[in-house]
């Protein structure tokens, strides 16, 4: 199909000298700028500067054409400036694309030379995160040096892009036009639209289900449906020929609102649920704060976007009208503009702040005042019941020791956590120029205890929240079975390998078996401190009986997973830290110790049972280390070592190894016996934030003073049932699983897709049949569901476990 030059899509040429005159005569003179910075990878949704294109063949110059008549006004009043490009010269070159947000065209004719390399280089600038807008007409329907017409194949790419596909079929016979739908506040902002005088049509389909229509035509004479003409989406937007203005009596009607057209075009409006995440990341608690955040909202499936600080400067108001909620992990607002963020909360959005910080010109909108005496230090937090996802928990920590910002909480907000006395507020709620904020007073989120606060905050924020959840519990034992010496040791007084075999196994065997939950327990063969050849073996069998082969066995026998923790206890890594003091030489020194583990694993359990997942000794494991890892054991497909730790610890998110697909992360998020507040947060946090709770245990606590904080077995055994028993109260609806089984839950939730969009008093929920959904429920409980199956219903806080049962679903509240 050949598109005919006087009918290409923007046509309209008869008109052309009448309305450069008459465009002229209404210009608003606009600053030109040119200015040869950056590189085309710098383009992107930020900067001051719209790049105006325009054509010398078609009788437009920098001055005269209709970007500068028409747009330098509205855009101006955005806070853009246009910089204008003569695309008879060529296309821009990088250093004139660096600062440009959006590239909009205003094309009288309907042929350019190289109109194949143009529309590469419109969909570059969009798939860049920068938008194009057309207008009239898109000038590159013929190639002018060889007069071909571009095929419909290959304009479509471009198209499409905008929410539409071509499919010609025109007409100017105005007999046969009639107006579908139009949005008169837009598209008839300066008269009716009038096919009479328009006599032009040509069919197109909307491909974009987020597609903003604000004028629509209809063949009378074709069966099929609706021709969009002048629409928006989040690429930028488009305005066929004709319908954009009118001449009468020798004067330009401008039918379009301008100044609303592209408003909608370079500022998108939100659709589906997604977050923004403004952040600090050249601070070291910042950059914490965000490796916690981010992968827990993306794993929950809330698509999440990182905006670094340096690109603060150079946004304006509108650029976050997309999200539905925006995180802030700053130290301050310096280079923010306070009117981005209060544009945003009167266009409905939500923000959360997530670290404490000089917010000077944000203090009004974070419900910030000033403090009358300067606070200290404080001692413990209490949470108002309601914020966390937990059935029956008092969250509250009197030893927690944190610092917090230079501000107090405004008189009117809402205050949801504290200090332990309750004189200095820890988290706030308050409503701000029409939306919602969320304002956390310490740093305390970088430790990683408070994931689920994390993810409570933003769903706090909605008017519904919803989140996927994975809903699965690993538990774990680190060193064992392990080498038994047949010695004694304080504080029992009894031998290790009889306290190993006739107490330790059996009480927590049964601890595990009386709740049906299984669990992995990692096999440690040496406490050897070698890390070069030759390595010994032997120790795995000084039990007096070979009670550590016994068990071994026994755990392969039964419906639980050992997995391996070492060939010795000495940290897979090149580096010494303070906790691993003797590092190995060489990735091939640590090939070979696995390898001899590796060898002691199939004598003793046979070839078929090689471990299915590594945990990492004192949870330090290197990039060498995990490649040594997988040389010697390609069985192994999962690595762990801590969800967040100490700075010489290994921390890791959930998922996949970005490198190496072969190997998945499932760290652990909580340890030891105790059952203490802290303890306790972060089973909540654990639960409520990522959905995932791995925990693990030693057997040779008892052992350490630390670890036992000086109790006995039997205290510790009580401790840990009690923890137990508080996780299954609190989350009865999570399958406890072994890491192997875990692993092939979680990449069945990688699997899945989600997508959530909230309009009006109807959450719609679009997903893969059978993903459970966290709901919070915070203007009231739902009136009716349809597609989804209740799994678990909360009487202390306004959430529900739900689970899609079909691919739509839909909450109205």
């Amino acid at each position: 199909m050949r598109i005919m030059p006087d009918r290409a899509v923007c046509g309209g040429g008869a008109d052309r000298g009448r309305i450069a005159v008459l465009a002229a005569r209404l210009a608003v003179v606009a600053l030109l700028l040119l200015a040869p910075v950056g590189q085309l990878a710098a383009l992107g949704p930020y900067g001051h500067t719209v790049l105006g294109l325009y054509k010398s063949s078609d009788g437009q110059s920098e001055k005269e054409n209709e970007v500068f008549f028409y747009l330098s006004n509205p855009l101006g009043k955005m806070g853009l400036k246009v910089r204008y490009w003569d695309v008879d010269r060529g296309l821009p070159p990088e250093s004139a694309l660096s600062d440009v947000r959006a590239v909009v065209s205003w094309f009288r004719g309907s042929s350019m030379s190289h109109p194949l390399d143009y529309l590469a280089f419109l969909n570059r600038v969009m798939d860049s995160g920068a938008k194009v807008v057309v207008m009239d007409n898109l000038g590159a329907y013929q190639d002018r040096d060889s007069g071909d017409y571009v095929s419909t194949g290959l304009l479509n790419p471009t198209l499409e892009r905008l929410g539409l596909i071509y499919l010609g079929d025109w007409t100017d016979n105005p007999a046969l036009i009639r107006v579908a739908q139009v949005d008169k506040a837009i598209a008839e902002k300066g008269g009716a639209q009038d096919p009479a005088y328009s006599a032009f049509f040509y069919r197109f389909l909307q491909v974009d289900r987020d597609l903003d229509v604000y004028l629509s035509l209809q063949r009378s004479d074709r069966s099929y449906g609706e021709s969009p003409v002048v629409v928006t989406n989040r690429n930028g937007g488009f305005a066929l020929s004709r319908y954009i203005y009118r001449v009468e009596a020798g004067k330009v009607r401008m039918l379009l609102d301008l100044e609303a057209f592209m408003r909608r075009a370079l500022f998108p409006r939100r659709t589906d649920e997604s977050i923004a995440l403004l952040a600090d990341t050249s601070d070291r608690r910042a950059a914490k704060i965000l490796s916690l955040t981010e992968p827990v909202l993306s794993r929950d499936k809330l698509p999440t976007t990182v905006i670094p600080a340096t690109d603060l400067p150079a946004m304006v108001p509108g650029d976050l009208d997309r999200f539905t909620v925006v995180g802030l992990i700053l130290n301050g607002d310096s280079g923010l503009d306070p009117e981005v963020i209060k544009s945003y909360l009167h266009s409905g959005g939500s923000v959360v702040s997530l670290k404490r910080g000089s917010f000077d010109r944000l203090a009004s909108l974070l419900a910030m005042r000033d403090y009358t005496v300067p606070s200290t230090t404080q001692e413990g937090y209490k949470f108002k019941p309601g914020f966390l996802m937990a059935e029956s928990f008092d969250a509250r920590d009197d030893g927690f020791t944190w610092d917090p910002g230079p501000r107090l909480a405004a008189t009117d907000a809402e205050i949801l956590a504290s200090s332990a006395n309750g004189r200095v507020p820890l988290l706030w709620r308050a409503n701000r120029e029409g939306g919602t904020v969320i304002v956390w007073n310490w740093n305390a989120l970088e430790t990683g205890d408070f994931q689920g606060a994390i993810l409570s905050s933003f769903l706090s924020v909605r008017p519904i929240g919803v989140a996927a959840t994975a809903g699965v519990a690993m538990m774990e034992i680190d060193d064992f079975p392990l080498p038994m010496y047949n010695v004694v040791k304080p504080p029992l007084s009894i031998k290790d390998t009889d306290f190993y075999y006739t107490v330790w196994w059996p009480q927590m065997r049964q601890i595990f078996r009386s709740r049906g939950i299984p669990f992995s327990a990692y096999a440690v063969f040496n406490y050897n401190d070698r890390t070069s050849p030759p390595f010994p073996t032997g120790e795995f069998y000084s039990a007096a009986k070979q009670e550590s082969v016994e068990i071994g066995r026994d755990i392969l026998d039964s419906r639980n997973e050992l997995g391996l923790h070492g060939y010795n206890h000495i940290s897979l890594t090149t580096e010494k830290t303070p906790v691993n003091v003797r590092p190995w030489p060489s990735i091939d020194d640590m090939v070979k110790a696995l390898g001899e583990a590796r060898r002691e694993w199939v004598n003793l359990f046979g070839a078929h049972t090689l471990p299915f997942s590594y945990v990492a000794v004192n949870n330090i494991i290197s990039a060498d280390g995990i490649e040594a890892v997988h040389r010697a054991f390609p069985s192994i497909h999962v690595i762990a070592a801590l969800r967040s730790g100490s700075e010489s610890e290994t921390g890791m998110a959930f998922g996949a190894d970005p490198d190496n697909p072969a190997l998945y992360y499932i760290p652990r998020n909580s340890w030891g016996y105790q059952n203490e507040p802290d303890s306790r947060m972060r089973v909540v946090s654990a639960m409520s934030g990522p959905g995932i709770w791995t925990h693990f245990v030693h057997a040779d606590d008892v052992f350490d003073k630390y670890r036992s904080q000086g109790m006995g077995w039997d205290q510790l055994r009580s401790n840990f049932t009690d923890l137990l028993d508080f996780a299954r109260k609190n989350y009865p609806w999570v399958r406890f699983l072994t890491v192997r089984d875990g692993y092939s839950a979680l990449q069945e939730m990688d699997d899945s897709q989600a997508s959530f969009r909230v309009r009006g008093n109807r959450l719609s929920v679009r997903g893969t049949p059978g993903l459970l959904l966290r709901v919070r429920f915070n203007n009231g409980p739902a009136r009716s569901m349809t597609g989804l199956e209740t799994v678990y219903t909360y009487k202390s806080v306004p959430e529900m476990i739900l689970k899609l049962t079909t691919g739509d679903a839909s909450i109205d509240f």
